[in-house]
């Protein structure tokens, strides 16, 4: 709620975990507003799928996520639960086995046993 709340006053209360502290602390007086504000960034970490940190500065720190970005939760959710391990290997060895191979000093031949053929 106090997300919504300071949403809507952000230009005089600037949108961040020190004032959501306050706004949902009852008693100023009891615990105290870091350990408060602390425990605001840990739930606002957890609801990232649905409130999304800004990068202004100067303004509000955190904004709604938008439907977009909630998908793509969603679809990462889905993914680390049950995931396409066989498409993460194909992966990789499309984009990055190859650049793997190019910045390892392998050599073009090697001697192979005693024999010494290559």
């Amino acid at each position: 709620k106090a997300v919504l709340l300071l949403q809507h006053v952000h230009e005089i209360v600037p949108l961040n975990e020190g004032n959501i502290a306050v706004a949902v602390m009852d008693d100023l007086n009891g615990q105290s507003w870091i350990s408060t504000t602390n425990r605001v960034e840990e739930s606002l970490d957890r609801l990232q799928k649905f409130i999304r940190p800004t990068q202004d500065e100067s303004g509000p720190r955190y904004r709604f996520a938008t439907q977009e970005e909630r998908l793509i939760y969603d679809d990462t959710e889905e993914n680390e639960s049950d995931p396409d391990w066989d498409d993460v290997v194909e992966t990789l060895d499309e984009h990055l086995w190859e650049r793997i191979t190019q910045d390892l000093p392998l050599p073009e031949s090697v001697p192979y046993g005693e024999s010494g053929d290559e």
